[in-house]
Parts: C-alpha cells; structure tokens; sequence
C-alpha cells in the first residue's frame, strides 16, 4: 500500500476538486466549515473534475460538517477505484457552494 499523504483544501466549494488521480483510499477528512450552517463533503469516484455535474452525478461518499466545526479521522478508509474527486456543498445532494469555502485536509493513500 501507498504511503499516506493529503491534500490541502483552500477553499473547497462547488468547483469539483481532483484529490488524487487513480485508485486510492480516503483515510481521514479534516475540514474546517466556517459557515453557521451545515456542509457537506461530496466524494466522488471518477477519474477526474470533468466526470462531475454536481446535483447529477452520485457521489461515492457524503460526509456532513458542522458549522464551526471539522469532520472527523475514518476508522478504515474508504476505497475508490477510478479517482477521488471532492466539493463542498449546502445540501448532501446539491450543487451550490457553502457561503465561505471549507478549509482542511482529505488523507489519501
């Protein structure tokens, strides 16, 4: 298995973000949601930014922010097999941006 690594969200919103090209595995999200309202992380296994229409395509894994706070370490990782692709959004399933962008780190390896 690939060592760990992470990539660093600025300011993840509804511009898909591409986390890691090829298979790999999400092993912790540490994102910080700065808004009074509650985020959500959409996973998406694809190959890349442009195999995602946000409010169409069905993410692998959607994971909730609090506001004010951070998502928290996954215990066994979450396997993806084409690609990792992330974005924020103001519903589990949606496509429009938190009012500021999420700050943090997806672990992959």
């Amino acid at each position: 298995m690939d060592a760990a690594a992470s990539a660093v969200l600025s300011a993840l919103g509804s511009t898909p973000v591409q986390v890691k090209v090829g298979p790999g595995e999400v092993t912790d999200v540490l994102v910080y949601n700065p808004t009074g309202n509650i985020a959500y992380v959409q996973l998406f296994d694809v190959a890349g930014t442009g195999n995602v229409t946000l409010g169409n395509t069905a993410a692998h894994v959607v994971i909730p922010v609090p506001p004010g706070a951070c998502a928290a370490p996954i215990s066994d990782g979450i396997g993806f097999y084409t690609g990792i692709v992330a974005a924020a959004t103001t519903t589990p399933t949606g496509n429009t941006s938190p009012a500021s962008g999420l700050q943090g780190t997806i672990g992959i390896r």
